[in-house]
């Protein structure tokens, strides 16, 4: 599909996600609608890079109309909720 056979899992979404910001104008805004109406939780690596970030600081902020928080710890990184603003 995305031609990401040859990638490992972890590597996969954000191959997919810096994929997406470099050809659909919107992806970013369209991804954060889709993140936010299923629920999903993302870790502080996937979420830096969709959103143009080097790093997070803080347990929880606010950019382009989405509060993001920090819910705890998976392994080595932060996962995050996000909610549309």
């Amino acid at each position: 599909m995305f031609g990401l056979t040859d990638v490992s899992p972890k590597e996969a979404p954000i191959i997919a996600i810096r994929r997406a910001l470099q050809t659909e104008p919107l992806a970013r805004y369209e991804m954060l609608d889709k993140i936010t109406d299923r629920g999903w939780r993302l870790p502080t690596s996937e979420l830096t890079i969709l959103l143009g970030m080097q790093t997070l600081t803080g347990e929880a902020f606010e950019r382009y109309g989405y509060r993001f928080t920090c819910e705890g710890k998976d392994d080595t990184e932060s996962i995050w909720s996000v909610e549309k603003r």
